[in-house]
């Protein structure tokens, strides 16, 4: 059997002692003093650092190094130090409110659910085996949140104590997570895909989009960098760690594990060898030798500035990095460290969020896009500006923002709170975070309206308070340590080992994240008319058909009326005139029949030469339109332009069929009224940039496929609920409100109609604006056969399947699926088959882009469809398809093939006729 490689580590000295960190972290924190009791001595603030590991708790090394509250399972803990305690007086008691007593009673029975049904599975492991009979940190409600306590300070002790604890108890719960992916897997075909902790809870009975909701939290996200881990002694005696057992759990499980080596008087190698012989796990590990770079010692104190311009004292000899560090290359890694960084290249990369410049207070991006308005100003037409008063005046009544009103909202936090591991004079930097609707319910109510601004141009909400940024991690307990510990005033029954599914609290939970709204009415597209479409589209003039020409069997009556409408994605009742109907019969003949053409078929064709509007002559087309096409392997391969214009900082591109559309329209003059045109009609473009100078030396796409690819699991016969929908919906706003967002409306088709849907039609403001910044981490690359390499926006495929609703469903044969709320989901049982079954609410772009309602824009039939389905869905009846009934949206396959045939006609019309025009 070969050797399992062992992770990547580096080992450092530090106060001559010689240190190995598995695992490492950009950021390193340094060991402290050994805390025996950390329940008494520890607060949040301590429990986000990697501290000595002692015998209780090792759960703290699973603790994160920023806030769990960006979850809507931990929201309900921000405490607001601007406002006043949740803490209430009752006859001559104190206690924290019932309604906050509740929501918490609520999540630290889901904990406990989670902690008790993952362990009863791996509690027989050798990693799971801890000293003592209770090794874990007490419960919150053991700390006394729910009870009534003699004086106020013992109530707010109990507040903050309780709070910690509930931060214990989710770090438990991704401990046991930990421990059950150490578990073997036995299924077999596509139930062996399914996460080990989601199928131990399916099998219990857990809801499904409890599941999901849990998955999105970071209790189960065990990526490098996340958790504290531990430092750990491994040499017998008062300070030994017991469970060092547990070690390849946490190593497996990316925790930064920080193992000590003593060094003695007597030769240090004959140590290290016994103790590798009693903890062979630690073998990998061991240095080599003496030598290891020395992190220094240094009392230096520097003054730093918040986003408030306050002043505060950052000492980095609490932790340093690596790349201070020089030649300190962790073993089994590829990474390189870089040279020291000067302060001056560090402050050029600070992060930074949507509309946000690096660095940038809220006071200067306020001012910032104040100074933007007048240019705004000259270029809003008179629906855009009674919109936008409309939102003005609406926004003037501070009423909570939801999903359907399309508003987001930004919390202006530090990037400390974003990312912990950039450099330490980079923490207190003020960064703006998009906050979700669910977590905007929790935050509107903590902030004072003077701490909301609203920016009508954008339709965006800045919540900026002068209090802490973090609540959770800056409030000031120490005016209440030297308060005594009130217990609880009755005793509590222990945690059972498996409790039953918390059913109640599943629904209760669920309402909870995803509040009804009340319903606003949809964006509903315009539409041109069909006489309109044919012009434009496809070139034909409705002229008169001579009568003598009218036989039967002739190209103008070769199609009837029904099948014109199935050809042109048409409703039902629109109606043709007899000229229109002649004129298209005839079309469809020639261009899927391969039937001649009539002369006087040809006179309403203007892409013949017949034509009195010949498009091949330049009188025909805009004075000033330019079209080339680019040497790429992609259908939106025209650059189009207008000479008049300034030069632009990006290029547009489109499909040959949109291009001869273009060339039609006299009506539109610049770059700006073309991509409103498209982004109304729901036709597909680009927006590609040419960055010059190079900014970068590759697109880092690395971050655009991490966290969870689809909706979540589900198993054969799986029952919906009524909150799947909103929680699809929550999923996709949250990827088409970020600033790559923008690329579904460049996307076109069901993907367009869905962001309008999402967002509102504010949103086709966005395609005007050309590629977001972060384009290079968040962009698709067109690379020409000759030239330089452009940049647009896009949606990663994981992306698109959570915007279509796209589930994995495993053991499923035969697929079926139904709708009723809260039932346990049928015992675990597979069909054999590798790979999961796909289920979605839309359909996915291939099983669209191959169906009948793909016309190239988005049709009145294709609304009348989308509507028809989005009513079904909401009212309970429609349920997610597999991909092959989605494959089975074909309508009419005439309407495929005509789509097909003018593209390819158009193509060649540009290539023989128009482009050498141009050239």
């Amino acid at each position: 059997m070969a050797a399992v490689a062992p992770a990547p580590y580096r080992t450092f000295k530090f106060e001559g002692r010689i240190y190995t960190v598995v695992n490492p972290s950009p950021v390193e924190w340094l060991p402290g003093n050994v805390v025996v009791d950390p329940e008494c001595n520890l607060d949040l603030r301590d429990l986000r650092k990697a501290l000595w590991a002692v015998n209780h708790a090792p759960e703290m090394a699973y603790m994160l190094r920023r806030s769990h509250a960006d979850s809507r399972f931990f929201s309900r803990l921000v405490i607001d130090k601007g406002k006043s305690l949740p803490i209430v007086k009752v006859d001559r008691t104190w206690t924290v409110q019932e309604t906050l007593q509740a929501s918490w009673s609520r999540l630290e029975d889901s904990l406990l659910y989670i902690w008790g049904v993952l362990y009863a599975k791996t509690v027989r492991l050798a990693e799971a085996r801890f000293p003592g009979p209770d090794p874990y940190w007490a419960l919150p409600r053991d700390l006394g949140y729910m009870h009534r306590h003699e004086s106020r300070g013992a109530a707010v002790r109990a507040l903050w104590k309780s709070r910690d604890a509930m931060f214990l108890l989710a770090a438990r719960c991704s401990m046991v997570i930990a421990l059950a992916n150490l578990l073997p897997n036995t299924s077999q075909g596509s139930l062996a895909s399914i996460p080990t902790w989601q199928r131990i809870l399916m099998e219990a009975g857990a809801n499904s989009t409890w599941i999901d909701e849990l998955n999105q939290s970071l209790i189960t996200d065990l990526s490098p960098g996340l958790q504290i881990g531990a430092f750990i002694c491994p040499l017998r005696g008062e300070m030994f760690t017991q469970w060092i057992n547990h070690v390849p759990c946490m190593i497996k499980a990316n925790l930064p594990v920080y193992i000590y080596w003593p060094t003695p008087s007597t030769d240090s190698h004959i140590l290290w060898d016994r103790i590798v012989a009693d903890f062979p796990c630690l073998r990998p590990y061991r240095p080599s030798s003496l030598t290891a770079p020395e992190v220094p010692l240094s009392n230096d104190e520097r003054v730093g500035h918040d986003r408030h311009g306050h002043p505060y004292i950052v000492n980095p000899q609490n932790s340093f990095r690596w790349d201070e560090l020089l030649g300190a290359t962790p073993h089994g890694s590829s990474i390189v460290p870089a040279a020291d960084a000067s302060s001056q290249e560090v402050t050029e990369n600070i992060p930074h969020s949507q509309g946000q410049r690096p660095g940038e207070a809220f006071e200067q991006f306020r001012a910032r896009r104040a100074a933007q308005v007048e240019a705004l100003e000259k270029k809003e037409t008179a629906d855009a500006r009674k919109r936008r008063l409309a939102r003005q005046a609406e926004a003037a009544k501070y009423t909570r923002p939801t999903c359907r009103s399309h508003t987001p909202v930004f919390l202006w936090v530090v990037v400390g709170d974003v990312d912990p591991t950039v450099h330490y004079t980079l923490l207190q930097q003020p960064y703006r975070l998009l906050v979700g609707h669910s977590r905007t319910a929790e935050l509107w109510e903590q902030y004072p309206d003077e701490a909301k601004y609203y920016d009508p141009w954008r339709n965006e909400w800045d919540i900026h308070g002068e209090q802490n940024d973090d609540p959770l991690d800056t409030i000031d307990e120490d005016e209440y340590a030297d308060l005594p510990h009130i217990p609880p005033n009755a005793p509590l029954p222990p945690a059972p080992a498996r409790p039953d599914p918390p059913t109640y609290n599943v629904s209760h939970e669920l309402r909870t994240f995803y509040p009804p709204v009340a319903d606003v009415t949809p964006p509903r597209p315009g539409f041109d008319s069909s006489a309109v479409v044919f012009r434009y589209r496809y070139g034909l003039l409705l002229g008169k058909v001579p009568i003598a020409e009218l036989l039967p069997n002739s190209v103008w009556l070769k199609f009837r009326p029904e099948l014109i409408q199935k050809h042109f994605s048409l409703r039902s009742d629109q109606s043709l005139v007899n000229s229109s109907q002649y004129v298209v019969s005839a079309f469809l003949a020639v261009m899927l029949e391969n039937a001649p053409a009539p002369n006087s078929f040809r006179r309403l064709r203007d892409l013949d030469a017949l034509c009195p509007t010949y498009l091949g002559a330049a009188s025909s087309r805009p004075p000033s339109l330019k079209i080339s096409k680019w040497d790429i392997d992609d259908s939106l391969c025209y650059a189009v332009s207008y000479e008049n214009e300034p030069p632009c900082w990006f290029y547009l591109l489109v499909g040959a069929t949109t291009a001869l559309e273009l060339c039609r329209r006299l009506d539109l003059h610049t770059r700006d009224n073309i991509i409103d045109y498209l982004a109304s009609r729901g036709m597909a473009f680009r927006t590609v940039y040419d960055p010059f100078p190079r900014e970068i030396s590759q697109v880092d796409r690395a971050s655009l496929t991490s966290g969870m690819d689809c909706l979540g699991w589900r198993l054969q016969g799986f029952r919906l609920t009524e909150w799947d929908y909103r929680v699809y919906e929550e999923r996709a706003y949250e990827i088409l409100v970020s600033p790559h967002g923008r690329a579904a409306i460049l996307h076109g088709g069901l993907i367009w109609r869905l962001a309008l849907e999402i967002l509102g039609s504010d949103t086709l403001e966005r395609a005007v604006q050309g590629p977001s910044e972060g384009v290079f981490q968040y962009a698709q690359a067109v690379k020409p056969r000759h030239g330089p390499t452009y940049y647009d926006n896009t949606l990663t495929p994981e992306e698109i399947d959570i915007i279509c609703g796209m589930y994995k469903i495993a053991g499923m044969t035969p697929p079926y699926i139904v709708y009723e709320r809260d039932e346990p989901a049928n015992a675990l049982a597979d069909s054999g088959h590798k790979d999961p079954v796909y289920w979605s609410w839309w359909p996915r772009p291939a099983q669209w882009k191959s169906s009948g309602l793909n016309m190239g824009y988005w049709t009145e039939f294709d609304e009348g469809w989308f509507q028809e389905r989005l009513a079904s869905i909401r009212g309970g009846s429609g349920t997610p398809l597999t991909s092959s009934l989605w494959k089975s949206l074909k309508f009419h396959k005439g309407a495929i093939k005509l789509r097909y045939a003018v593209d390819k006609e158009s193509a060649q019309f540009l290539s023989d006729v128009v482009l050498p025009n141009f050239a």
